[in-house]
């Protein structure tokens, strides 16, 4: 009896230390925030932190979550939850907005579809699909913004990695998108030729910028900011979920055909409309299995799962999305 009653003992006190290890680690992954405003966009929450750095106060913008779909400023925050209380009850004293405590627990982020308008906040499914359907989905803000740092030209991206491949850039999304974020493959263009995987985007630089803060903040992704021209550019997508296994023959390349011509001059001119939409294009020569015409390719790739993500890409704006050739 004495042996059970030892060991009911010591069970007892392994599950109290077992909790009070859970509750300190929980304590440890809390933050407190001093919120002193909600806000449906971040251009809202934006300007209530000028509004607060005018008079002399440091704030910071929380970005929505599962929890919530609103922004809010922060003005203080710490791991104690004593000293939050403190900052407030020293703001009450000098008549200052004084607001409320959160606890802001680690959460996934927001998927891109949620910011930064009320309209953006319905869940889209995470199909392929460029830029100009996810902006339009948000809302983006007008071009003539009174906002300098939102220019409808230029988009910013937070890339959270670089990769030499579609199946490494691919992989890296499914697992970002496994922690909550919504991605975009940056394909290959003039200025890299890397795959970069993005987990945000904007017109507003002052958005990107404390998005980037906000993860850092939370020990998240750290990424870096990549600046691009062009409301709507032609070479991005949406991950597609899961891993590539697809092996690829050597020399083996995928064409996504977009045109079809008996002359190379007919074919040349339709590269150069291609071309000044925004693609690359590819002109192949005449063969007896294309019964002697001139094909236009718009993409091309060593795998057809990439070049498959890129036509779904186009179908989801409503494009003109052409068909595969394997050569």
């Amino acid at each position: 009896m004495k042996r059970i009653h030892f060991f009911h003992i010591c069970l007892s006190l392994f599950v109290c230390l077992m909790y009070a290890h859970t509750l300190q680690a929980q304590q440890e992954s809390t933050t407190y925030h001093l919120i002193v405003g909600s806000f449906k966009t971040f251009e809202q929450a934006d300007q209530h932190i000028r509004k607060l750095a005018a008079e002399g106060i440091e704030a910071v913008t929380l970005f929505p979550n599962s929890q919530t779909k609103l922004y809010r400023v922060s003005v203080y925050h710490s791991k104690n939850r004593d000293e939050v209380k403190a900052f407030q009850a020293n703001l009450k004293r000098l008549g200052k907005e004084a607001g409320w405590i959160y606890a802001e627990k680690p959460l996934p982020p927001p998927a891109k579809t949620q910011a930064p308008a009320a309209a953006a906040a319905a869940e889209i499914q995470t199909t392929a699909r460029s830029l100009t359907a996810a902006s339009a989905s948000k809302s983006s803000p007008p071009a003539t913004t009174s906002n300098p740092e939102i220019d409808p030209n230029i988009t910013y991206y937070l890339i959270a990695g670089s990769h030499p491949d579609f199946e490494t850039a691919n992989n890296h999304a499914a697992e970002l998108q496994a922690d909550g974020f919504e991605t975009l493959i940056l394909l290959p263009d003039e200025e890299s030729d890397k795959y970069r995987v993005s987990v945000y985007f904007t017109h507003d630089k002052r958005e990107i910028d404390a998005y980037a803060s906000y993860l850092r903040r939370g020990g998240k992704v750290k990424g870096w900011i990549l600046a691009r021209h062009g409301a709507a550019p032609a070479n991005e997508l949406a991950a597609p979920r899961g891993e590539l296994t697809r092996s690829i023959p050597s020399g083996q390349q995928y064409y996504l055909i977009r045109g079809s011509f008996k002359n190379r001059t007919s074919a040349e001119q339709f590269m150069a409309e291609m071309r000044q939409a925004g693609y690359q294009t590819y002109l192949l020569q005449p063969t007896p299995n294309s019964r002697n015409r001139y094909r236009v390719a718009i993409y091309r790739a060593p795998n057809r799962a990439e070049v498959e993500a890129f036509q779904k890409t186009l179908k989801s704006q409503g494009k003109e999305a052409g068909w595969i050739l394997q050569q």
